[in-house]
């Protein structure tokens, strides 16, 4: 009988274990440019002009993003060699 309680304990700690190591990790930066919307087949020119400005607005906004994501990598990989030379 102890067995069995043994066996249901260490099943369901497993089960915790696997499903836990999802809360540990760390979540991608998002961004918060907001995506322009698709024009329809029957967008007039003025309206595809407006779209075609805040994709412009868009690309800006998503390589700037890119832009300080890969700084901040720049900076995290100089701290970590900068520690591990001391």
């Amino acid at each position: 009988m102890r067995d069995i309680h043994e066996i249901k304990s260490l099943i369901s700690l497993i089960l915790v274990a696997l499903f836990s190591t999802h809360a540990l990790a760390d979540e991608p930066p998002k961004h918060n440019c907001k995506q322009p919307p698709v024009p329809g087949k029957f967008a007039s020119d003025a309206a595809l002009r407006a779209i075609e400005r805040k994709t412009d607005i868009y690309k800006d906004c998503i390589i700037n993003f890119a832009d300080a994501q890969q700084e901040i990598s720049k900076k995290t990989a100089e701290v970590a060699k900068a520690n591990q030379a001391s």
